[in-house]
């Protein structure tokens, strides 16, 4: 049996530490609570945990914050009742009490087994499954509202699919609502598209019929221009918190600094590999396999174990180029911040791992960028090395193309489009090199970019006339401006 926690041990459980831990449950030491294992903490509010509850596995919230537990608690259990009443699928509640003193406050639930996710933007799914899976949450969502039941906090990991049934998790934020109030329908309906990647907006419209054919009185075209107007405000927003995550710490991200040196990193990639990366990046570059050494910039494939790791490091060149850059935030940091952008718009880049900049106060030096290692080789040598047909040199070209088309309505530019900054694995393309990336905020300047971008694209195959009509047959049939240049 693992050992009786103290309130303040609770609470000083950090991010994704795994403490097993038992609790007795109404201060009764024969009514235990063991933990096994530690899903999500928020430190010092609230614990998510798998466990075992007279000899059965459970899952239980724990809330230990320390004056408003007993208010979060309470917000729970009102939104489970209100599922519960209404006959909405959700895990069966199996004991909701206090311990340490009533200081702690618990629920159980009972645990559902052979349960995943209903994550209708997994690509590891075909589209034919990604779109149901879809479906299956708007008919849920059909259900609440038709129940007059709203999620007010709505998340795609607050459903769970198991025995073809979908479950809905998380009552703290379910509160009642006019059921005839098509505004608030659409916004909530919104607010769940909002989660998904740009590329998915194509599927609102079939996933809206479904909700519409589930509630019977929604004026479908009103709804569709409520639905995706309110879902591109709500996107944005998303996408403004995450990006401010991306640079402090949070249940996300770790942030280090000291006078010397800034580090941020994704909180889980962290270990004491990384760590010591961190702290001596040069030394193990140099041991790394080495990819480009340049004036400019450093690369490096740095191994520990099975895991591999891409380290770039933008070099200073001297006293007049550490001036002009100390300032100004680094190009490392301008990769982190990009490469986050385009995983939260689900536009295909090597995973972020940590960007490191050396400090002098706050003037910045040397600055590296991690991400993990993809094996594969960039387009250009792809395209060159391996023996395809015309028919595979043309599909591959439709898989570039479908990358940088996806960058055109979030008026993304590259700011250096060669072949070479292009990955292919397993014939998907990704990005890489995002330093001189943008986000532009008016389409008169994103244009002017986005035409630079592709015409510099085209210089690829300045004089390889058959991948030239590739690309400009999937890539530019829309732009006569690019097309005839």
């Amino acid at each position: 049996m693992t050992a009786i926690v103290t309130l303040n041990e609770l609470r000083n459980i950090q991010y994704q530490q795994q403490k097993p831990f038992s609790v007795a449950i109404d201060n009764d030491p024969n009514n235990l609570f063991s933990c096994t294992n530690i899903t999500r903490c928020l430190p010092g509010k609230r614990i998510s945990c798998q466990g075992t509850w007279h000899g059965k596995t459970v899952f239980a919230k724990l809330f230990i914050a320390p004056k408003r537990s007993k208010k979060h608690w309470q917000k729970e259990l009102n939104g489970v009742e209100l599922l519960s009443k209404a006959e909405i699928c959700t895990p069966k509640l199996l004991h909701a009490g206090t311990s340490l003193n009533n200081k702690l406050y618990l629920i159980l639930f009972e645990f559902i087994t052979d349960s995943k996710p209903l994550q209708p933007s997994d690509e590891a799914f075909a589209p034919d499954i990604q779109t149901g899976l879809l479906h299956k949450l708007l008919v849920t969502l059909a259900e609440h509202h038709d129940k007059s039941l709203i999620q007010n906090d709505l998340h795609l990991n607050n459903f769970l699919l198991a025995n073809n049934l979908t479950y809905t998790l998380d009552g703290s934020d379910i509160t009642e609502f006019d059921n005839i109030n098509e505004d608030a329908a659409c916004k909530n309906l919104a607010q769940l598209f909002a989660q998904l990647p740009p590329s998915h907006d194509k599927r609102i419209e079939s996933a809206l019929k479904v909700y519409i054919q589930s509630r019977h009185f929604l004026n479908k075209s009103i709804c569709l221009k409520n639905v995706l107007s309110e879902t591109l405000q709500q996107r944005e927003k998303r996408k403004q918190d995450f990006m401010a995550k991306t640079r402090r710490e949070c249940s996300l991200f770790c942030v280090e600094k000291s006078w010397s040196q800034l580090a941020i990193y994704a909180r889980k990639y962290q270990s004491n590999n990384l760590s010591q990366l961190i702290g001596n990046p040069d030394d193990f570059m140099n041991t790394g396999k080495m990819l480009k050494r340049g004036k400019t910039s450093t690369v490096s494939i740095v191994t520990f174990g099975s895991k591999q790791w891409v380290v770039k490091r933008y070099n200073i060149k001297g006293w007049i180029h550490f001036l002009s850059r100390a300032p100004r935030p680094s190009r490392a940091l301008t990769s982190w911040h990009n490469a986050n952008l385009l995983k939260f718009y689900g536009v295909s880049t090597p995973e972020p791992v940590a960007v490191i900049e050396k400090r002098f106060g706050s003037f910045r030096k040397t600055s590296y960028i991690i991400s993990e290692a993809i094996q594969c080789e960039n387009y250009w040598d792809y395209l060159h090395s391996s023996q395809l047909s015309d028919n595979e040199k043309e599909l591959l070209a439709q898989s570039v193309c479908r990358l940088l088309r996806s960058l055109k309505p979030l008026m993304i530019s590259h700011g250096d489009l060669k072949a070479s900054n292009i990955m292919i694995e397993n014939n998907k393309a990704s990005l890489i090199d995002l330093d001189a990336m943008q986000q532009h905020s008016n389409q008169k300047s994103f244009q002017k970019a986005y035409k630079k971008d592709m015409n510099r694209f085209l210089k690829n195959w300045e004089y390889e006339p058959k991948n030239r009509s590739f690309f400009k047959k999937h890539c530019y049939d829309d732009d006569e401006s690019i097309k005839s240049s």
